[in-house]
């Protein structure tokens, strides 16, 4: 063969051979460097793709030849990175990885825990399904891949979801953002819309159910949710998202980290903006969200600052509706109502009471699932067309952070102080509202909405002066607050087998509430009557105008100061820990409608508005130095929590664990103190519960089985009811509730082949309330208006479902292609009741609430990815 015919040949077979190996396969054993056991589920990265190891530990990972950067990712470890040259073929490149002060702050500060080692049922999200699965909505909505946890969205409104674990709903669960607690400290609420942007700066977020082993002072029931945001020891990244949604959303988010820079600095930035229409009627969305956090290494020490917020407004509708208004049938066959009594429940409902509604018929309401009774439209004088949601929601809560952490030899200390400042709250109207009955109009979006131009006119009727008097205004109930807290924590090893923590956990809430004019509807000014106070400056007159307070203005005020120390343990097979908390919570409340008080030597004088005193030749009044707003007494109450669990490993792949905790904690303050009225009878809460858990694994199967039993000895209530006679706020208060919750969850996940991923999950619930008690109602003088035995003993809890079945797929045919589909159904689901319906004196006495029929939730998530030079 001649030479010439020979290089082609050459050169096609090279080319050929350079064809096919493009890749290199390089695979290894990722281990715990202390203990030497595999770690499962470690992420391994290459650029803005990556894998994650095998029950067993080990990897395998697919990249393109020449230089490559791999980072290896793990909950509770330093990231390891290794720079590679990548030849072609196989290569082998195990990994042993081991903690640092950074990643230690997460572990003590942030509450994060090991699912390996923890007795505990625990979940942990890492940014890689938070990035594929938030899809625009609330970072909350992680929780539905979590067997025994729902998170739901209340009337539509956008930010207006919740979630509950184990059928405690979400003031029983403690939610922290990097170790600092969020829930409100009156009630325990936890409001998303003022974390709407949270998702861009999130690393991961974990979620413990039942007691949990959090260290902190935190007495919660049905969980923890800890959102722990990026950081030094995150990878540089800058990530540009623009999200489009349905009925004009948009929301364009940016994020920033620097990851560990040179002179140990280190920053976070994100921030974002969402606007739309809603898919419910008129229910729109606006806001912003801004992060910044900064971090600097000095030796030892780590020096962080932060700033969160998120400025927004949205439309809302009625979060609760009579079971008649979404079941007919129900209504007919276990409520005994004739189809006249559903009907006017239904024209209550839509106020419409002093509108035609002959026209409509029961269907015609259930089948406009987008409906909202609170939105209307009006012309001005001038020709202006108003649009206006009468309900939404306002807020913008700040919070600012200032972290130390400290570590030297085996002692690492941690201080936090931070601050939250909310300002907002919510509208409603205030009048005789009617609604618009058009039928022509009743199939299209202007079925039924609010009739804002027959109030608007009504308030042009009544001429005083050249001023026109408001009979349908929109009034904003307002919640204040302003929270300091002190977060100081330490952990120690003592030996090779056992380590300790501790810390100190203090808090100072101040929370005003009170109830403004937010919009005349076309009026020059509002007359409540006898909901304004004597002690307002508009009394005389009796004219609000924007901006004026009535009916109710009070601040409630809480300190807490809480100590907790925890032991854990290992050795060969078995780990655990014991903890042990405590927690002195003070409540008192101020009243700014009542009189203010003057204390002199003799005697206490009380002054209205317009009062005045002279005494020893002294001139007094409302705005004298001396005379201060009154106040009612502190009232103290003390806390504690013991905790302890064991688990015991039978082999690297299968063990079982044990935990029990038990619990008294503080009421929420309106059941101890409202409106300087110290409730003296109240009841500390107690809960006993107990948890067992069972897993297994090996390269291509998981599962974890938990049961639980948690039964809450006093469950307190609280409501706020308008008395129509008296045309006041009253306060319904309900000690004794017991309730039992029992339960299963059970969730696998397979990985038959290298690129395919198989999850399922199921949790079963028993709810129940096993009582009998006494709800009372109090006036503002502290004087008891009305006394009611009710019985729910044996009725199912409310307000969550207790049964969900879910699955998920994920395929990635190609590096950094992905499709995902995921089902959850959520069924056995009861609906909230009040107890004023479950009278022990009348046939309703232990009849269960409406069962919600099951419904499901479809998700598809696709996405490619691909790493630019």
């Amino acid at each position: 063969m001649k030479i010439r015919n020979v290089i082609p040949l050459i050169l096609l077979l090279a080319f050929a051979q350079t064809a096919f190996a493009q890749t290199t396969i390089i695979k290894g054993l990722i281990t715990d460097g202390k203990t030497k056991e595999p770690l499962l589920f470690a992420n391994v990265i290459v650029g803005n793709s990556g894998e994650q190891s095998d029950f067993d530990g080990n990897y395998t990972i697919e990249v393109k030849n020449g230089s490559v950067q791999i980072t290896f990712n793990y909950i509770g470890y330093e990231d390891v990175v290794k720079d590679i040259v990548a030849e072609g073929g196989t290569m082998t490149l195990n990994v042993e990885m081991g903690s640092n002060a950074t990643l230690k702050e997460i572990e003590v500060v942030g509450n994060i825990i090991n699912e390996d080692k923890t007795p505990m049922a625990v979940t942990t999200i890492p940014t890689i399904k938070i990035l594929e699965e938030i899809a625009g909505e609330d970072i909350a909505s992680v929780v539905n891949s979590v067997p025994g946890a729902q998170y739901t969205q209340q009337g539509g409104g956008d930010g207006d979801a919740r979630i509950s674990i184990r059928g405690f709903n979400q003031r029983n669960v403690a939610v922290m953002i990097d170790g600092i607690p969020v829930n409100d400290m009156e009630n325990g609420w936890v409001y998303w819309s003022n974390w709407f942007g949270l998702d861009a700066a999130t690393k991961t977020v974990q979620v413990q159910r039942g007691l949990g082993a959090a260290k902190i002072s935190i007495p919660s029931v049905g969980g923890t949710m800890n959102i722990i945001t990026k950081g030094l020891s995150t990878k540089r990244s800058f990530k540009l998202t623009q999200q489009v949604g349905n009925n004009g959303f948009l929301m364009t988010s940016l994020g920033i980290n620097t990851g560990r820079m040179k002179g140990g600095w280190g920053a976070t930035f994100a921030g974002s903006y969402k606007q739309g229409n809603g898919w419910v009627d008129q229910n729109y969305t606006q806001g912003g969200f801004y992060y910044a956090k900064i971090d600097k290494e000095l030796g030892d020490h780590i020096i962080t600052a932060s700033v969160m917020g998120a400025p927004q407004n949205h439309g809302q509708r009625s979060f609760t509706a009579p079971a008649s208004v979404y079941d007919a049938q129900y209504a007919r066959e276990k409520l005994g109502m004739n189809d006249s009594i559903i009907k006017s429940q239904l024209d209550l409902f839509y106020d419409t009471e002093d509108g035609d509604t002959s026209s409509f018929t029961i269907d015609d309401y259930e089948q406009n699932r987008r409906y909202n009774q609170h939105w209307g439209k009006y012309t001005t004088d001038s020709g202006e067309e108003i649009f206006l949601n009468t309900r939404k929601n306002f807020y913008h809560k700040p919070q600012f952070s200032l972290r130390h952490t400290w570590e030297v030899n085996k002692f690492f200390l941690s201080n936090i102080l931070y601050a939250s400042i909310g300002n907002g709250g919510g509208t409603g109207p205030d009048g005789s509202f009617a609604i618009n009955n058009d039928p022509e109009k009743k199939n299209n979006d202007d079925f039924g909405q609010l009739n804002l131009q027959r109030a608007y006119r009504a308030n042009r009727l009544f001429g005083d002066d050249g001023e026109f008097e408001s009979t349908n205004i929109l009034r904003a109930n307002i919640n204040n607050h302003r929270w300091y807290g002190l977060l100081s924590t330490f952990s120690y090893d003592l030996t090779k087998v056992w380590s300790i923590s501790g810390g100190l956990d203090f808090r100072t809430y101040n929370g005003r509430h009170y109830r403004e004019v937010y919009d005349l509807v076309g009026g020059d000014y509002f007359e409540p009557g006898s909901r304004i106070s004597d002690n307002s400056p508009n009394k005389p007159s009796g004219k609000l105008r924007k901006g004026d307070r009535y009916l109710f203005d009070d601040e409630g005020l809480v300190r807490w100061v809480g100590l907790f120390g925890q032991a854990e343990f290992e050795k060969n097979k078995w780990t655990g820990f014991i903890n042990v908390s405590t927690a002195l919570k003070r409540y008192s409340n101020r009243d700014y409608f009542q009189p203010k008080e003057l204390v002199l030597q003799d005697t206490t004088h009380y002054f209205g508005y317009y009062d005045s005193l002279t005494y020893n030749g002294i001139d007094y009044n409302w705005n004298s130095k001396d005379v201060k707003y009154r106040q009612s007494p502190w009232e103290t109450i003390f806390g504690y929590t013991f905790k302890a669990g064991a688990k015991y490993k039978f082999s690297k792949k299968q063990d079982v664990f044990v935990n029990v905790g038990y619990i008294v904690k503080a009421p929420p303050i309106d059941n101890v103190v409202n409106r300087l009225l110290i409730f003296d009878d109240y009841q500390k809460e107690i809960i006993r519960a107990a948890e067992a858990g069972y897993s297994f694994r090996n390269r291509f199967f998981s599962t974890k089985l938990n049961t639980y039993a948690t039964n809450w000895v006093n469950k307190p209530e609280v409501s706020s009811v308008l008395n129509p006679a008296t045309d006041e706020i009253e306060t319904r208060t309900i000690d004794g509730i017991k309730a039992l919750h029992l339960g299963a969850e059970l969730d696998i996940a397979i990985n038959p082949i290298k690129k395919l991923t198989i999850e399922g999950l199921l949790s079963y619930g028993d709810w129940r309330w096993r009582s009998i008690a006494i709800a009372r109602t109090f006036d503002q003088a502290g004087n008891q208006t009305a006394e009611q035995l009710f019985d729910a003993d044996g009725v199912h809890v409310g307000d969550a479902a207790q049964l969900q079945i879910g699955g998920l797929i994920r395929y990635e045919p190609i590096e950094g292609l992905y499709f995902k589909f995921k089902v959850t159904n959520f069924g056995n689901y009861y609906s909230n009741f009040d107890v004023n319906t479950l009278s022990a004196d009348s046939e309703n006495a232990g009849r269960e609430s409406w069962k919600i029929p099951a419904y499901t939730l479809l998700d598809a998530h696709a996405g490619y990815s691909y790493k630019f030079k």
